[in-house]
């Protein structure tokens, strides 16, 4: 399994890694490969080959950028039909 993080916060990126390395030993997931990224144009140039095992997680806000996740996810699904794209986000003011 192949899993791309696209966060710009390196706290959440860091806790996101390893929630998802513990739940991958947990349930016996023996290969592993965990991608990070802090932008769009990071993600772009590190586009996989198509394929049912990777899987997106996306933050929708980018470095300023409010719709910058759901924008690279369109770009990901043209290049990767197959793949699995999981939105993220964290909304610290509520006002």
């Amino acid at each position: 399994m192949n899993v791309f993080i696209l966060e710009d916060d390196h706290n959440q990126q860091r806790h996101l890694k390893t929630m998802i390395e513990k739940i991958s030993r947990e349930i016996s997931i023996n290969e592993l490969k965990i991608h990070l990224f802090t932008s769009t144009d990071q993600l772009k140039m590190g586009l996989p080959v198509a394929s049912k095992k990777n899987v997106f997680i996306l933050d929708l806000e980018i470095n300023g950028i409010k719709t910058a996740g759901l924008e690279i996810s369109r770009v990901i699904r043209k290049h990767d039909e197959l793949a699995s794209i999981i939105f993220i986000t964290r909304n610290v003011n509520l006002n």
